[in-house]
């Protein structure tokens, strides 16, 4: 807490909570192994009724958009529904476009865990381990996420 204090980084004294495994930010699931989807939302975006309308197919899109590093061949898939949101086009839902809504709903379902860099690398100078499982890289990965939430961005 004394580094926090010299920081200036002031923390809700209701809400902070320290040494936990795992927390939820952003609707996603981001611990020591990686970064997931929040089980939440993939549950909303499984047990979503097809969409009856352009207003409908937009925030959608957008929504499942925010996980799109989690979707294999997301641009593939989305496409089909983009194209019902041009001005051009007329609105037609057919087995094309059903099959993309679900199939993007499995592919967050199905959402790999993604290590934050994936690499290996040196830690201090010494040994070699995976990002992530190491100390050092777990004080700095908490120090970053203290400090988007300080400034408000939602990088991750």
């Amino acid at each position: 807490l004394n580094f926090m204090r010299a920081w200036g980084i002031a923390l809700c004294q209701e809400e902070r909570v320290f040494f936990r495994t795992e927390v939820n930010y952003l609707g996603h699931r981001v611990s020591a192994e990686g970064l997931q989807p929040h089980l939440s939302n993939t549950d909303a975006v499984l047990k979503m009724a097809p969409p009856e309308d352009v207003g409908q197919v937009r925030p959608f899109l957008g929504g499942i958009s925010h996980y799109r590093r989690f979707i294999p061949s997301f641009s593939d898939l989305a496409e089909t529904l983009k194209k019902l949101t041009k001005k051009t086009g007329t609105w037609k839902w057919t087995g094309e476009q059903e099959r993309a809504f679900r199939e993007l709903g499995a592919r967050l379902a199905a959402a790999p865990l993604l290590n934050t860099s994936g690499s290996i690398r040196t830690c201090n100078g010494r040994k070699r381990c995976r990002d992530g499982g190491c100390p050092s890289t777990r004080r700095a990965a908490s120090v970053l996420l203290v400090k988007n939430l300080q400034r408000g961005t939602e990088e991750l």
